[in-house]
């Protein structure tokens, strides 16, 4: 990722936690910062405080802004044990670390 792209995120994510969310013209697009949250997980080519600054922003953002629906699910850990985890089906937040 170009400097100019992590740039772009980083105001992006920082106007979302100023955005009202009662503005429903103003309303943050969840599936785009969605999408920057999935990216910047997977990639491994950003720099990690970078990386984790970015994404505890997203994560502040959907924890306070986000009408979470939660989902509890069980997890396979290895092929004998498992796990119930909880998450939100919209922001993709885990709930029970």
């Amino acid at each position: 990722m170009e400097a100019n792209e992590l740039s772009s995120i980083k105001k992006y994510v920082s106007a979302s936690q100023t955005i009202n969310t009662n503005d429903k013209n103003r309303i943050l697009n969840y599936n785009d910062l969605l999408s920057i949250k999935h990216y910047l997980e997977a990639s491994r080519t950003i720099d990690m405080n970078d990386r984790t600054r970015i994404l505890n922003a997203i994560n502040i953002f959907y924890l306070t802004n986000c009408q979470h629906e939660i989902i509890t699910d069980y997890i396979d850990i290895t092929p004998e044990k498992g796990r119930n985890i909880k998450y939100c089906s919209k922001c993709d937040i885990t709930f029970d670390r």
